[in-house]
């Protein structure tokens, strides 16, 4: 019986962007978490418990995972569009999107979950929010009701990846 390998895709990606927090994206949660850290040595000083070691190292490295390896990318190439964010990942066929619309965005997160992947409703519209901070939004729509909300830098960057989309 002769074994046949399934199709190669592509290695190389017709479109790549990333995106990666700054500004008051990335100063605001390292605050909340500087202050967590600081909260946790005080502990540590009074109680000297193993566990508040693990807590404190716990918080230093999501701190510095979020500082320089949180990031959010949309990769596209003839027949997919892949979406990434920490803790999510997607693939959507190009054929499976009914629309691309961009619009201007305030980069915040709707309700108190602030995680780079939400979920929201936009409408009858079940989406999932990869938001780092930006000014510019790229909402994808599927066929099946559901879609992703890619905040972006600027309304540039998401003409770019709207017009790829779209093509």
């Amino acid at each position: 019986m002769q074994r046949q390998d399934s199709p190669q895709r592509s290695q190389s990606a017709a479109f790549t962007h990333t995106e990666r927090a700054r500004g008051t994206a990335l100063v605001g949660p390292l605050v909340a978490l500087g202050v967590a850290a600081a909260f946790v040595a005080v502990i540590l000083l009074a109680t000297e418990s193993w566990a508040t070691w693990i807590a404190l190292a716990a918080i230093l490295l999501l701190g510095a995972w979020y500082a320089w390896g949180a990031r959010i990318a949309v990769t596209v190439d003839d027949e997919s569009v892949r979406l990434r964010a920490p803790l999510y990942s997607r693939e959507i066929p190009l054929s499976a999107l009914s629309s691309v619309i961009v619009a201007p965005d305030d980069g915040m997160n709707p309700g108190s979950l602030n995680w780079p992947a939400v979920p929201v409703r936009e409408g009858a519209t079940r989406l999932i929010r990869l938001n780092l901070g930006g000014g510019a939004a790229v909402t994808c729509r599927t066929q099946d009701g559901s879609g992703v909300q890619l905040v972006v830098r600027d309304l540039a960057a998401a003409e770019r990846i709207a017009d790829t989309l779209r093509r």
